[in-house]
């Protein structure tokens, strides 16, 4: 195949090359690169590679770069196997992408909430999860960063769990705005905000989501959000301080909610739930694994 690299390695028993093939891992922290590595043994030496338990030994491992990889596949021993090292066409795509693009520095950073004005720009990672389990990813992918407006889209999934779709209709539409996002825009007559995606209709999101078995709304948001992370993420403090602290055209919007009967109860709470799950930290793999398990 085109895209396959042969390269015979000499295999001195099922221990080291266990070891040898874990090193590879170990090195290979960085997510580059995926291939697919199979041990197949020469036709003299498959009862002994048997004996060894090497017949089974199939792993999937990212690695730096190809000569990383191959590097901890020198010749160690007597037995002989050989390595087929298949990089995978997205991956090789995302690659290329990312070669592409990493120079561009058009544009500048968020600066409507103070702290996230010292984002590194030159910062760039891309990431594809499938829906059977496969991840691709290229550069600065373990990057934390603050999910910020992207929350806003699960945790209306959340609110649609708690309260049902004709309770949240009836408070949060779904027609496009037409407006920024941060704009102080309600419909005419009802007060609901256009839409979930924009400021209006998040913060009105987030004052659905229920307070379940001594558990606040941030508490029930960041274990939801968590659930499909698959990891426990976490609050980024300095920035949910910042937010709170500059969010002034916010709490004029929860306070127009309250008037019009959309939240329930004064909007402290439901604000401060909104800031803080936008202050959640993420990844990119982490918001790759999230839209897939969505």
């Amino acid at each position: 195949h085109p895209r396959c690299h042969l390269h015979e390695a000499r295999w001195r028993g099922a221990d080291d090359g266990c070891l040898q093939t874990g090193a590879a891992e170990r090195r290979g922290h960085h997510q580059d690169r995926e291939w697919r590595v199979e041990i197949e043994p020469q036709r003299h030496q498959r009862r002994r590679l048997a004996e060894g338990g090497l017949r089974s030994l199939r792993k999937t491992f990212q690695g730096e770069n190809r000569n990383a990889a191959l590097a901890n596949s020198h010749s160690i021993g007597t037995t002989h196997a050989l390595i087929y090292i298949m990089i995978s066409p997205i991956q090789e795509y995302l690659n290329q992408l990312h070669s592409r693009f990493a120079s561009v520095m058009d544009g500048h950073v968020a600066d409507y909430i103070p702290e996230l004005a010292k984002a590194d720009p030159h910062l760039f990672g891309i990431c594809i999860a499938t829906r059977d389990g496969h991840v691709y990813e290229v550069g600065d992918t373990r990057q934390p960063f603050t999910i910020q407006s992207m929350s806003k889209a699960l945790v209306y999934g959340l609110a649609l769990e708690d309260r049902g779709e004709e309770h949240v209709l009836s408070r949060i539409g779904v027609e496009p705005s037409g407006e920024a996002f941060n704009a102080i825009s309600l419909k005419a007559g009802t007060g609901t905000p256009f839409n979930p995606m924009i400021n209006a209709g998040a913060i009105a999101t987030s004052g659905q989501v229920l307070k379940k078995d001594g558990r606040s709304r941030i508490d029930r948001v960041l274990e939801y959000l968590s659930g499909f992370a698959g990891r426990e993420l976490q609050i980024n403090n300095t920035v949910f301080e910042s937010e709170s602290q500059t969010g002034h055209r916010n709490r004029a919007i929860g306070w127009l909610l309250r008037t019009f009967g959309i939240l329930d109860e004064d909007p402290d709470e439901s604000l401060e739930t909104y800031f803080k799950q936008c202050s959640v930290e993420v990844t990119c793999r982490d918001l790759a694994l999230m839209a897939a398990t969505l």
